[in-house]
């Protein structure tokens, strides 16, 4: 891997796992987290001022360690995995960890919808849409302390678990295992800005 460079967000000092592989507008790549190391593309939007640690807080769901900011249609967001119980209420509360070891508690307020169910609310700080070719629906956090922020579940076919979403990456390195629980997978690639090679888990 090339030379990374330290570099700080705007608003937040970026910690040592947050770091530039390589400058694009004001942005460029960040590699996050320590265990998993995600590579994604930014936009120079104005708006990403943070990027995002999503740690569990419930007894039946559990988020990923680590996720990414992401832009969508010119507005930053974050991309999460949280696995949940077949067809249980999402109502309970996350812990976000910000930069500077800051933490605020993310209310999830909308329940978990029936597949090719869309829900479009407007956010005061990120603008919601809706992306890509698939069926999605936009589920919003309603972020108690610092502010809110939007996150964009993809929805697969599959009635019994309608939530239940393959990892491409991870089946394409032969790590791909189905899951009992139901796979709550929010991303929101702008299609004209993914690339698979940008990201490496």
């Amino acid at each position: 891997m090339q030379h990374l460079i330290q570099h700080h967000l705007i608003g937040e000092e970026a910690q040592s796992h947050a770091e530039f592989a390589e400058r694009q507008l004001d942005f460029g790549y960040f590699v996050v987290g320590a265990e998993i190391t995600e590579v994604a593309i930014l936009i120079n939007t104005g708006k990403i001022d943070t990027l995002y640690f999503i740690e569990p807080n419930s007894n039946f769901m559990v988020a990923t360690s680590s996720s990414r900011v992401i832009p969508v249609n010119g507005y930053a967001g974050i991309a999460v995995t949280i696995t949940a119980n077949s067809n249980q209420q999402i109502s309970s509360m996350i812990t976000v960890s910000l930069r500077g070891n800051k933490q605020v508690q993310l209310q999830v307020i909308d329940e978990a919808l029936e597949q090719n169910v869309e829900l479009v609310e407007q956010n005061k700080d990120f603008e919601s849409v809706i992306v890509g070719n698939q069926k999605k629906i936009i589920i919003t956090f309603n972020n108690i302390s610092v502010k809110s922020t939007v996150l964009y579940c993809d929805l697969t076919e599959n009635t019994k678990f309608a939530f239940q979403k393959r990892d491409k990456r991870k089946e394409k390195d032969g790590e791909h295992q189905r899951k009992i629980l139901g796979n709550f997978c929010f991303s929101g690639y702008n299609s004209r800005m993914h690339s698979s090679r940008h990201i490496h888990v």
